[in-house]
């Protein structure tokens, strides 16, 4: 049989254990033969007379039908390939004994002239399992039926012989469907060869583990399992025990796990920020990202293994060591700032932060340093986007405004180019009737210049106030710039029959403010104030805006109407942007009006509100007086 019975994977001195079990338990056929099919040896299954008959004789030329050789013939070149057979529909009559669904073997794989080991089944004699129940102990059949793993006994050609109901729920078939099938045919079909590959250590060792994919009934839910197998004897004859246990739980938790390593390396590995580990036993780094090392200008090599301290400067040093002994004494995550050496002697100030584990499994300190010099110019551009995205929005509220009182700017330019039109008639009617009094004409001319610069400063603050354009904080006087913004509401307050009035202080400072934001925020909350009179304009109550302003310490505008007052619900929310009580409302005025405060240096608050009205009050950085 060669010097290694490489089929079983066993030495030849040790043959006398699975093999020899093999020869003389098994109740299947066993044959040895060689390549042309002359018989070697026969299990004493066979009978004596038998035995005898047929060692040296060519079975495949004696026995088989001319259809069964050309069938061999077809066979043998995979059979040499492979190593194995199984399930070969090759009938061999002799001595009143058909064999069939044999399994072939090449005793030793690669031996160009190994031997063939055939195992089969008498097709004549009775299956034992229709004559004798198999776990007949009634202890042993209790377990069987009851434990929660599936168990399969199979003969040694791989027919179930019997399942556990445990079995028969996994895979979804009945008992019946399953005796008699073969147990390979129910592995998915990816994973057949794995099966197959095992068979050697199988047949060395007497026993298998295995981990494979299961196909259940439906033939499309896949059921990963662990399989161990043992050969046991029954009824004096060798079976296969196998205990199928479902690791869906398991797989699942392992593919988590996997997942879970995978983005931390992708976090870890494409991270814009340094990122290292320190092992807390040797306090030398154990991996670093490439970020890392393109910023400091050393390789892998010249990082990992070395200690941390390596590259940092003097103070960082000193620093680090006693923040890395606080961190092993309460374990809590730190941050701080350092500065990192470059291979080049740069220095990088960076902002590090650090956490880890220490037990009896861990001990990883995790460091994730940020360039500070990246992140002022990071902080410095989104500074800049959101300065933009404020004009933007401002720009935005300003043409709106403009839109809702296009019909009072109407009016307002109306009235100098009527009194323009008025004017210049009374010159033609008295130079067409010849009266030539100089001096009424003069002055008509006069005012009709008046009107029509007035006119033109009108048309001028439009321009301005719509223009889009860059922040220009100036010195203004603050009572001006309040009647101004009163002149673009007055046809609204008129028209809601709103009383309008402004006092100040005499001597007040100016307000150091931008000019078109300033008047933005005046006539939003004015706006808002004439808004806030729900009641028809034909009622007796008399409606009015106050707007006053004084000087303690800071200076202060409070704009105050005798509206309906504003909600509770709406207080915490009156400056949220896109929030709004107007059916028709945009929720972002308010919320523009307190950022351009802020952005200019002032503020805006809600002084106070109730059924009485309410008050908005704003403090302007001012000049000192």
């Amino acid at each position: 049989m060669g010097s290694q019975a490489y089929a079983f994977g066993i030495e030849k001195s040790s043959q006398n254990n699975l093999l020899q079990i093999l020869w003389d338990n098994t109740s299947d056929f066993v044959i040895e033969v060689d390549q042309d099919g002359n018989c070697l040896r026969l299990n004493k299954v066979f009978p004596e007379d038998s035995i005898e008959q047929l060692i040296g004789t060519n079975l495949f030329a004696k026995y088989l039908s001319v259809e069964q050789k050309i069938i061999w013939e077809k066979l043998k070149p995979k059979l040499l390939q492979q190593g194995s057979l199984e399930d070969l529909e090759l009938t061999i009559d002799f001595a009143n004994t058909i064999l069939w669904q044999c399994k072939l073997f090449l005793l030793e794989p690669g031996n160009p002239c190994s031997t063939i080991l055939i195992l089969a089944k008498d097709v004549i004699q009775p299956n034992i399992t229709q004559s004798t129940p198999l776990l007949s102990d009634k202890y042993h059949r209790n377990v069987f039926e009851t434990i929660k793993d599936g168990i399969i006994v199979t003969d040694l050609l791989g027919n179930i012989l019997e399942v556990n109901p445990a079995y028969s729920a996994l895979m979804g078939y009945s008992r019946k469907e399953l005796i008699g099938k073969k147990a390979n045919s129910l592995i998915h079909p990816e994973f057949i060869q794995d099966i197959k590959n095992m068979r050697n250590q199988f047949l060395a060792t007497g026993q298998i583990s295995v981990e494979s994919v299961q196909l259940h009934k439906d033939n499309k839910t896949k059921i990963p399992v662990e399989i161990n197998s043992s050969i046991f004897t029954q009824h004096g004859r060798l079976s296969l025990l196998t205990v199928v246990r479902n690791i869906s739980t398991r797989k699942e938790a392992e593919l988590k796990l996997r997942l879970s390593e995978q983005r931390y390396c992708h976090l870890f590995n494409n991270s814009p920020d340094m990122v290292f580990t320190i092992d807390l036993v040797t306090e030398k780094v154990m991996d670093c990202n490439q970020t890392l090392l393109d910023k400091l200008g050393y390789t892998r090599d010249e990082i990992i293994g070395k200690s941390h301290f390596n590259y940092f400067d003097e103070k960082s040093i000193s620093e680090g060591r006693l923040s890395f002994s606080n961190w092993l004494l309460d374990k809590e995550a730190y941050e701080a700032e350092r500065i990192f050496l470059c291979r080049n002697k740069n220095k990088i100030p960076v902002w590090i932060k650090c956490s880890g584990m220490k037990n009896e499994m861990y001990n990883v300190l995790y460091v994730v340093a940020r360039d500070k010099t990246e992140r002022k110019a990071l902080e410095q551009q989104m500074e800049n986007l959101q300065r933009e995205h404020h004009l933007k929005l401002a720009h935005v509220t300003r043409v709106s405004a403009m839109g809702e009182m296009a019909t009072g700017l109407a009016h307002e330019l109306n009235q100098p180019l009527s009194a323009i039109t008025n004017y210049l008639h009374g010159c033609i009617r008295r130079l067409k009737n010849e009266s030539h009094d100089v001096e009424a004409m003069t002055k008509a001319m006069e005012l009709a210049v008046t009107e029509s610069q007035r006119a033109a400063n009108i048309i001028q603050s439009l321009r301005e106030f719509v223009k889009k354009k860059k922040h220009q904080p100036q010195f203004l006087e603050i009572i001006d710039e309040i009647h101004e913004a009163i002149n673009f509401v007055q046809f609204r307050s008129k028209h809601a029959c709103v009383e309008i009035d402004c006092v100040g202080e005499k001597l007040l400072p100016k307000a150091y403010f931008d000019k078109i934001h300033f008047q933005q925020v005046i006539i939003n909350l004015l706006n808002n104030a004439i808004d806030a009179f729900d009641t028809p304009a034909s009622s007796d109550e008399e409606f009015k805006i106050s707007i006053k302003i004084d000087y303690h310490e800071t200076l202060n505008v409070f704009i105050t109407d005798n509206g309906s007052g504003i909600s509770k619900q709406a207080i915490t929310k009156i400056f949220d942007p896109f929030y709004t009580t107007k059916a028709e409302g945009m929720g972002m005025g308010l919320a523009i009006c307190h950022s351009i405060m802020e952005k200019n240096g002032g503020t805006l608050s809600l002084h106070q509100t109730g059924p009485a009205g309410t008050t908005f009050a704003l403090t302007l950085p001012c000049k000192d007086i």
